[in-house]
């Protein structure tokens, strides 16, 4: 519900790049931090990852719980012609930028 209210009222972008971290601040709304939620078996639910996906460029990001980047994976011609599963790794640990 509120992930809909908020995107309701959300102004519109002028670009996809726009689009993306407003749907990403949209989202930030909504998360699951590990251990707010623990089921009556112990397991602790969380929001594991963020998807998005852009449908003119054919460009798939994600977002995963332990790093708060964004990964993104283009959809390309020769991509979609793979006969077996593709995979990517993705850093298990936040990362950073080093500025200086």
């Amino acid at each position: 519900m509120r992930a809909s209210f908020l995107r309701n009222y959300t102004v519109q972008q002028e670009n996809d790049q726009a689009t993306l971290n407003a749907m990403i601040h949209l989202l930030n709304n909504v998360d699951i931090v590990k251990g707010v939620k623990v089921m009556a078996n112990g397991v602790v639910e969380y929001t594991q990852y963020r998807a998005y996906y852009n449908l003119s460029t054919h460009t798939y990001y994600i977002q995963p719980y332990q790093d708060q980047n964004l990964y993104e994976v283009k959809l390309t011609e020769a991509l979609l012609q793979e006969t077996q599963p593709q995979s990517f790794e993705l850093p298990q640990a936040q990362t950073s930028v080093v500025l200086n």
